[in-house]
């Protein structure tokens, strides 16, 4: 018991608490169960220490009652941190429904698909006897509802009645009497299967696009001919319909088999489990091991399980949690300075009660007692902000969201992702943000009570400022070299065993290093100087770019967020204290500049003296503008790098061409060359530079990605391009990597028309290595001068050299010559068509043409880049907006810490008043004091923006052939706008200042 009045284990048990409450929710992922206990037992914890000690309690809760106003205001700073936790997580709760939605609305009833693929992407057919004894072998698997055989073709189609033509829809020839797989809806009513055998069902946006009503006669264009069917209803874009995403036609099986001249056969098996739409899902791993037993003796032909609802809505589930997570990461800066925020409030608070505290002393308290009385204050403002702070993020997820919709909504995939229609939170986000906000905001406070105990008593009853720490202070001394030991044990670690995700190891131990010799530094030539040459050195070391320093030559890639958290965190803190320890001098500069102006300098000498005079608090009110403004900044630069850039990626990207047109399989076009194309089409050859002619596929590579449960490396199917001749001497495609056995771009194109052994790589494999998170491009393996291997739908494995990865990646896939895609993968059909023309500014409408002509899907290069970069801009924009959130944390600090700052200097201001210091002048000094600390926070946080921004460029965009751009203009208006906020927030409080009047002042106590 003696141990527990000695020592306040309040503070050991909540970081305890909090570090056990982080491990388990991202190693175990616990319910709201967890977290109710975790909340139980902390506030058990201060409970049980309020009940020993009621009296402490008293004393700390009693100014909570006594000044409401501020207790209102402090609440409102210290919720911040929650909100922006709570809004983190209603995303992915929000965000996790409408993928897992819309992977139920496509998949409906079905939980697994069997089928087959030609070389040239289409469906493989299944005879009728084949199917029928394959349907046995499912149907006797436990858990399965049912099995259907379907076909599924692309066709084109023409409405002749609207003059509407859509290249690539999708025909489903459904079994009608397949019940079990959902129905078609009109209206909300259940349609009959039996149709007239020249009648279709089509989807409500096929009938949108086609301009097509109930009874109009579609013409559908397939190699068997051209088939007439009549509308017979537009059905509602639910049930069975899901699969085709909007582009599909829907007849009997009996249909589609005359139509395709398949008589008997089918492409597509589909299965259901047992458990219906949402719940089928769960038998899906053991039917899929049984179904893969099944298929693996071959009996059956070359067709594979394909889809798998379960691994489909998983895998969306983790791809979702990468993007949602990513608000968390942009929001920590906003966190951050949320828990600066608390620690400048009670330091503010101290300094406020310093005499009382100081008396509370002298009669007997002691220093533990007056820790846990401002605890067992802190606690209830934790408590009231974590919870209001919870709830609040709930409405500003619902804007984040918002404005997430309409960048979805700018692009038509075909796919309607209805974001906010999926708006949701569940209670276990709110108490997680509840939690964590709490425990948070209660270590913050906890050791910043630690903080307010350590007074001297005499100082502070007779209001002495403390004393500077000695040069000789051994505890600062041993706490240098204590970093310098870890730092250099983290780098050492790093160096030796270095991997990308550990470069943050070794930058954060060299920080640690040079921090660690500021400390030991001070020890012999001073504070100033010591701290000095450390953030210097610390500040060089994160903006020179990692190329510079030879760094590519240890790792494949300068790291990801963890990199650009630690980076801010480590060149603010350097910088922040080098202006606080060379403020003096800085301050001369400019009160030197202000009397050339021949204005008087006495308000600005006083409005900066009292910020100076209060060091800590004014660099933790720096520190919170600048890391902010640098955040924005940052992502300002990255956005106005790309956009500056728009243009050159346009052109790179396009590589001379302006269109892509792609052939429906089922309506072959063998060449279009310009020498024919009049003779084929109404188009005119004058408006054309060139036409080339690309064969088509797709070839599945072995991956570096092992599959545990058969001992293989899994396989990913890719396209695959051949091209000619003419488009060896004449495409502009330019490379981000090529083989140094060759000199030019040219060359390596002319080598791998020339020999079948080599192969060129889009873009999308160097951005996937190098830049992006795991996916199938990344796993590949592929390089220059690297061999891999391609696996053809006969099975035949054939290696291929990689001697080019071209800067494009929006036309994605594997190029080789023609004669290889024919005599390697036995490839010959042209599905692809590149239009080089005359008059940029006709790309559209030349489009359009070609589509009507030759019923292709086309694609129009410069407005699919431009729509590309316009979306990767949105999101950046989404993401600075959601960090400006941390703006709110400095203004709403600074305007608390001004207000605060009014009662804790009347003494001050009525000797001003006194000495002839009128209203205004008062007022202006308050008004110049905050503008001074907010524009110290906007230049640092600018100039280290724009710093790390060039660090980027120089690794990241610079080999790409990237100009580098400030964005001037965006930066100085959320300069200005931080700034002049900050200015209207602080006149209240300014204003009130300079109403204290003399006497009143002089008598305050």
């Amino acid at each position: 018991m003696s141990f527990l009045k000695r020592f306040d284990l309040i503070t050991p048990i909540i970081i305890v608490i909090l570090l056990f409450t982080l491990i388990m929710a991202m190693a175990f992922k616990p319910g709201v169960s967890f977290y109710v206990v975790m909340i139980l037992i902390t506030l058990g914890a201060i409970a049980i220490s309020a009940g020993r000690n009621f009296i402490l309690f008293k004393v700390g809760t009693r100014n909570i009652i006594r000044r409401r106003r501020y207790s209102v205001i402090i609440i409102s700073g210290l919720m911040i941190g929650t909100v922006i936790i709570s809004s983190s997580l209603i995303i992915g709760d929000t965000m996790e429904k409408m993928i897992v939605n819309l992977h139920y609305k496509m998949f409906h009833e079905v939980d697994e698909s069997i089928y087959g693929t030609e070389p040239d992407g289409s469906l493989m057919y299944i005879s009728e006897d084949v199917y029928i004894k394959l349907e046995d072998r499912i149907l006797a698997i436990e858990n399965v509802e049912g099995v259907t055989g379907e076909i599924e073709e692309d066709i084109s189609v023409i409405n002749m009645e609207a003059g509407q033509t859509e290249p690539r829809f999708k025909l489903v020839g459904y079994n009608t009497s397949s019940a079990e797989f959902g129905y078609f809806y009109e209206d909300g009513k259940k349609l009959p299967f039996e149709i007239k055998e020249d009648e279709v069902y089509i989807d409500s946006r096929s009938a949108d696009a086609l301009d097509a009503s109930e009874g109009h006669i579609l013409t559908i264009i397939t190699p068997t001919g051209q088939h007439l069917l009549i509308i017979k209803e537009i059905v509602d874009d639910r049930g069975r319909v899901g699969r085709v995403m909007g582009s599909g036609l829907f007849v009997p099986l009996s249909t589609a088999q005359r139509i395709f001249n398949a008589t008997g056969a089918v492409n597509m098996v589909l299965i259901t489990n047992d458990g219906g739409v949402v719940g089928g899902e769960k038998h899906c791993d053991a039917i899929v091991e049984e179904l893969e037993g099944i298929l693996a003796s071959g009996e059956f032909g070359n067709i594979e399980v394909q889809d798998n609802k379960a691994k489909e809505v998983e895998e969306s589930r983790e791809g979702i949690s990468s993007f949602t997570d990513m608000f968390l990461v942009f929001g920590s800066f906003s966190i951050i300075a949320g828990v600066i925020l608390i620690i400048n409030i009670f330091v503010m608070l101290a300094e406020e009660r310093k005499g009382e505290m100081g008396i509370s002393r002298a009669v007997g308290m002691k220093r533990l007692h007056l820790g846990r009385s401002y605890l067992y204050e802190g606690s209830i403002y934790a408590i009231i902000s974590a919870f209001i702070g919870a709830l609040l993020g709930i409405g500003v997820s619902w804007v984040v969201l918002y404005f997430t919709d309409s960048i979805f909504s700018s692009f038509d995939q075909g796919i309607s992702f209805d974001i906010l229609a999926s708006f949701n939170f569940t209670p276990l986000s709110i108490i997680q943000a509840f939690t964590f906000g709490m425990l948070i905001t209660l270590i913050t406070v906890s050791l910043a009570s630690k903080r307010v105990s350590r007074l001297n008593i005499v100082r502070a009853i007779r209001s002495i400022p403390e004393p500077l720490i000695s040069k000789k202070s051994v505890r600062m001394l041993v706490i240098g070299v204590v970093l310098i030991v870890v730092g250099i044990i983290l780098a050492m670690l790093a160096y030796f065993t270095l991997e990308s995700y550990e470069l943050a190891s070794l930058y954060l131990g060299i920080s640690l290093t040079f921090l660690g010799i500021g400390f030991v530094l001070r020890r012999f030539i001073g504070d100033r100087w010591g701290f000095t040459i450390a953030c210097g050195a610390l500040i060089i070391i994160w903006i020179i770019p990692g190329t510079m320093l030879k760094l590519t030559d240890l790792v494949d890639d300068m790291g990801g967020m963890e990199m650009f958290i630690l980076s801010g965190l480590f060149l603010v803190s350097a910088a922040v204290i080098m202006f606080i320890y060379n403020s003096r001098t800085v301050l001369g500069v400019i009160i030197k500049l202000w009397s050339l102006t021949k204005r008087p300098t006495a308000s600005l000498k006083t409005a900066s003296s009292y910020p100076m005079k209060n060091r800590f608090r004014t660099g933790m009110t720096i520190y919170m503008f600048s890391l902010i403004i640098f955040t924005i900044v940052v992502m300002y630069m990255i956005i106005g790098i790309m956009s500056f850039n728009i243009e050159r990626i346009t052109r790179e990207q396009m590589g001379g061409l302006d269109i892509v047109g792609i052939s429906n399989p089922n309506n072959p076009i063998e060449e279009i060359t310009l020498e024919n194309l009049e003779d084929i089409s109404n188009l005119s050859r004058e408006d054309f530079n060139g036409i080339y002619s690309i064969t088509s596929g797709y070839v599945q590579i072995n991956t570096t990605r092992m599959n545990q449960e058969t001992g293989t490396y899994d396989m990913v199917m890719f396209p695959m391009y051949g091209y000619g001749v003419n488009f060896t001497k004449e495409n502009e495609w330019t490379f981000a990597k090529r083989s140094s056995k060759y000199g030019n771009d040219r060359e390596v194109w002319e080598a791998a028309y020339d020999d079948k052994d080599l192969i060129i790589l889009d873009g999308g494999f160097l951005q996937a290595e190098e830049y992006g998170p795991p996916n199938p491009a990344s796993q590949v393996g592929a390089g220059i001068d690297k061999t891999i291997q391609l696996v053809g739908f006969d099975g035949k494995p054939v290696n291929k050299t990689v001697i080019g990865i071209l800067d494009q990646f929006i036309f994605s896939g594997i190029f080789m010559s023609e004669n290889a895609t024919e005599e390697d993968f036995n490839l010959t059909s042209k599905g692809v068509f590149l239009f080089d023309i005359k008059d940029e500014d006709r790309g559209d409408e030349l489009a359009k043409e070609i589509e009507r002509e030759f019923n292709f899907d086309t694609i129009e290069l410069k407005s699919a880049v431009k729509q590309f970069t316009n979306v990767m801009e949105q999101f950046f924009n989404l993401f600075t907006a959601f960090m400006s959130l941390g703006l709110v944390v400095g203004i709403a600090g600074l305007g608390i810490i001004t207000l605060r700052a009014v009662h804790e200097r009347r003494k001050e201001i009525g000797m001003m008043r006194a000495i002839g210091f009128k209203r205004r002048n008062v007022t202006m000094a308050f008004i110049q004091e905050s503008a001074f600390i907010s524009l110290v926070g906007i230049i640092i946080g600018v100039a280290l923006g724009i710093a790390v921004g060039y660090s980027i460029w120089y690794d990241g965009f610079k080999p790409m052939d990237y100009d580098f751009y400030i964005p001037w203009m965006k930066i100085l208006i959320v300069s200005l706008i931080a700034f002049f906020a900050t200015a209207i927030f602080t006149i209240p409080p300014s204003y009130s200042a300079s109403k204290v009047t003399p006497a009143e002042a002089l008598r305050y106590d």
